[in-house]
């Protein structure tokens, strides 16, 4: 019997796929992309909750029109985040097309790194706690992300921080 890949190599390539996109946007755009991703966490939150009672039944829009369905909270959860970091991503308006500030290299890829472990650890924020427990015991790069979940919310803000010192506002 043929051994399956683990999470392990999935969050691998999820994390190397990044980094490829992050060069491929270049400049700012990583950082509409990291922008997009706190709003979605923040959508996600305020949304999550009446958005699962319209699927319930228990809700209605306009009084009459709602949906009954049995979809989980993690695929409410992950549907409204995704879906809303790719709006904003790809509709925002936010270009990012600013010639001066182009990033380095290694900027570019840091903040993509960082964008794929605060994407990891907001889908896995949204698993219930018993599926959540058994994905960590069965992904050591999930379990690592997840523990330092703090720092991946804080390191693009310190990041954003120490690289946007250095360069000179056109404003």
């Amino acid at each position: 019997m043929p051994a399956l890949p683990s999470w392990d190599l999935f969050i691998t390539l999820f994390l190397v796929a990044s980094v490829a996109y992050g060069f491929m946007i270049q400049r700012e755009r990583v950082l509409v992309t990291l922008l997009a991703i706190y709003v979605g966490v923040v959508i996600t939150q305020l949304l999550a909750d009446p958005v699962a009672a319209f699927f319930a039944g228990d809700k209605t829009i306009a009084g009459s029109f709602f949906i009954r369905s049995s979809a989980s909270p993690f695929t409410i959860h992950t549907a409204l985040f995704m879906g809303s970091v790719a709006l904003i991503t790809l509709k925002s308006g936010l270009s990012g097309n600013r010639e001066s500030g182009s990033l380095s290299m290694l900027e570019i890829m840091s903040y993509a790194v960082l964008n794929a472990a605060l994407v990891v650890t907001v889908l896995i924020g949204f698993l219930d706690p018993t599926a959540q427990q058994a994905f960590l015991a069965a992904s050591k790069n999930a379990a690592f992300i997840f523990t330092h979940r703090f720092w991946w919310f804080m390191a693009p803000i310190a990041l954003m921080i120490i690289t946007g010192h250095n360069r000179r506002s056109e404003y």
